[in-house]
């Protein structure tokens, strides 16, 4: 039961920073705020931000594991517990292949992460993801669902049972909050 607790706590840990990304990153008003702050290293924070939910979302979906030592990742469940699954689970293995396979996270790990393509670099064959916070919010929350009813079936659980996690930050550790913080310092230098 212990690799239930473990995913689900990723699925949250990731889904946190894809909320921090957005409230960062993806809103007018923290731009302009972010841009008078020290924009260079808001740049790399941004990078190594993109970075994490990319590396994340590759290893949660990782398609396979080492046959001695499994991975973390939604494929270990539905192979270990999910047999057969119902078709509540079976629907939302397909939201999440769907999702996965739209949001181009692989190719864009494979090339540019994983391997540092020489011709991705040359812009000869540049290779982008597709994240957009909405459809990879979609994405965590399916594989959430799908882990913990495959969880529920295995373990014969009531609902009632299940420890629920928040997809965010507490709102005083936000995005938004240090957009507010950094907004208050800029009108200080005025």
């Amino acid at each position: 039961m212990d690799e239930f607790i473990a995913y689900l706590k990723e699925v949250r840990t990731l889904q946190k920073k894809v909320y921090l990304y957005d409230e960062l990153f993806c809103h007018t008003e923290s731009l302009e705020v972010l841009g008078k702050a020290n924009q260079a290293t808001f740049r790399m924070f941004q990078e190594a931000l993109n970075t994490e939910i990319i590396v994340g979302l590759s290893a949660l979906f990782d398609s396979e594991g080492d046959a001695h030592e499994p991975n973390l990742s939604q494929r270990y469940f539905v192979q270990n517990f999910g047999t057969p699954l119902t078709p509540r689970e079976e629907s939302l293995k397909k939201t999440t292949t769907d999702l996965l396979c739209k949001l181009n996270v692989k190719p864009y790990r494979n090339k540019y992460l994983g391997h540092k393509s020489l011709q991705h670099f040359l812009h000869r064959d540049v290779t982008r993801h597709s994240l957009e916070t909405y459809k990879v919010i979609e994405l965590l929350n399916a594989s959430y669902s799908l882990v913990q009813e495959i969880q529920v079936r295995t373990f014969d659980l009531d609902r009632h049972q299940l420890v629920e996690r928040k997809q965010r930050l507490p709102e005083k550790q936000s995005g938004k909050a240090l957009i507010k913080m950094l907004s208050k310092y800029n009108e200080s230098l005025k």
